[in-house]
């Protein structure tokens, strides 16, 4: 692997433009080095999901 791969920076710079959970998860677990990032950038999507959900939940109760 390139040396330039490990640096966080461009690591968040090429994760973030993946927009498939599935691609960000299969970084994860594919490179020790691309873990915590992926994992990151993962939970940060996740993150971005919910809170449109918890807008809607507050407008139509159960």
């Amino acid at each position: 692997m390139h040396r330039a791969l490990l640096i966080v920076e461009i690591q968040l710079y090429i994760f973030n433009q993946i927009f498939k959970k599935r691609t960000l998860y299969a970084l994860a677990r594919t490179c020790q080095a691309f873990s915590e990032t992926a994992l990151n950038v993962l939970w940060g999507v996740s993150e971005k999901i919910k809170s449109p959900c918890k807008v809607f939940r507050s407008r139509f109760p159960r």
